[in-house]
């Protein structure tokens, strides 16, 4: 079943945070951006006559929660599908190659590992500034529950020391010494930034996964 997973990830990847139709209000898109996922807009208030494009629901329209109905659209970006399935992908791979020693699997996990996190065109910056925004009027910045996006990475951390452990040749030097790198200023980010840090104040599960 393992196998099976990893070969079926294996199709669609390797995976980029940059792989995105809409640009974060850095302008980067490097920047990981997602939308917070139980709000919705109300436009009853506008006074339009004519429907809205979605930027411009996006931009004008206060946005509502309601809580435990998620909002489709907010997978139009992909950032936090693609984290998913990268984060998946490496983990079910590693796993593959510690009971096949098939090389096609420890290829495929530098691979992705280089893309996501390496690689100067591709990789993710290592902030979450423009996760779990909530959009309408004046949006642009993230919210601390943007934190818990990143939850699922514990799998590639996984993936990463089982090809530690077992050197296959097709995991290469650069590859494990981006990764040490963009996760030390990933932690930075967390000790440092004003949302990382709303996180750690915050309750329940929110304060549980920062630590």
């Amino acid at each position: 079943m393992c196998q099976y997973w990893a070969n079926e990830l294996m199709q669609f990847g390797p995976w980029s945070v940059t792989n995105k139709s809409i640009t974060p209000s850095s302008g980067d898109m490097r920047d990981y951006l997602s939308f917070a996922v139980y709000y919705w807009p109300d436009c009853s208030n506008l006074g339009n006559t004519t429907g809205l494009a979605p930027e411009e629901v996006w931009s004008q329209c206060p946005y509502v929660r309601r809580d435990g109905i998620f909002n489709p659209d907010i997978y139009q970006i992909g950032n936090s599908q693609a984290l998913t399935n990268m984060s998946n992908s490496i983990y079910l791979s590693a796993l593959s190659y510690v009971s096949t020693n098939n090389s096609k699997y420890s290829t495929h996990v530098n691979h992705a590992v280089h893309t996501w996190f390496v690689n100067e065109d591709t990789k993710m910056n290592p902030n979450l500034d423009y996760a779990q925004m909530v959009r309408g009027p004046g949006y642009g910045k993230g919210r601390y529950r943007g934190v818990l996006d990143m939850a699922i990475i514990a799998k590639v951390i996984s993936g990463v020391e089982i090809m530690r452990a077992l050197r296959p040749p097709e995991w290469k030097q650069d590859t494990d010494e981006g990764f040490v790198a963009w996760a030390k200023q990933q932690l930075q980010w967390l000790e440092t930034s004003e949302l990382a840090i709303d996180e750690l104040a915050s309750f329940k599960y929110f304060h549980s996964f920062y630590n």
